[in-house]
């Protein structure tokens, strides 16, 4: 009879059958302690952030920006949109493709190269 206390190592053998040869010993110890990093001797995974590069999370943007503060990164690319495709429709009912990108740019702090599977001419664009 084996008898196995606590997380000693990738070549454990656990009478239950949770852990096998290729566990570390911390993957071993987090599937008998689920969520128990500290126990195992991990650090807790950290939310992923995705946007563009430099950028912080829209969370933590949307603390940190005041609503003038984006618009006057947002208003630019809104007004050379405007001048570079008119008031083609958009996604919305009734909004064109610009305000649509300016809503997006509103909500997340930057202005997207897409809306509705259609270009966002901004400033860059």
């Amino acid at each position: 009879m084996l008898l196995v206390s606590g997380c000693v190592g990738a070549d454990a053998a656990l009478s239950d059958g949770t852990c096998n040869q290729s566990d570390s010993t911390v993957s071993c110890c987090l599937k008998q302690h689920p969520a128990q990093y500290e126990l195992c001797g991990a650090t807790a995974p950290q939310p992923l952030i995705v946007g563009p590069p430099g950028l912080k999370s829209s969370e933590d943007e949307a603390q940190d920006e005041s609503q003038e503060e984006r618009e006057k990164r947002c208003l630019p690319h809104y007004v050379a949109c405007i001048e570079k495709i008119g008031l083609k429709p958009g996604g919305s009912f009734g909004g064109s493709q610009c305000q649509d990108c300016y809503r997006y740019c509103m909500r997340f702090g930057f202005w997207p190269l897409r809306m509705n599977k259609k270009k966002c001419p901004g400033l860059a664009g």
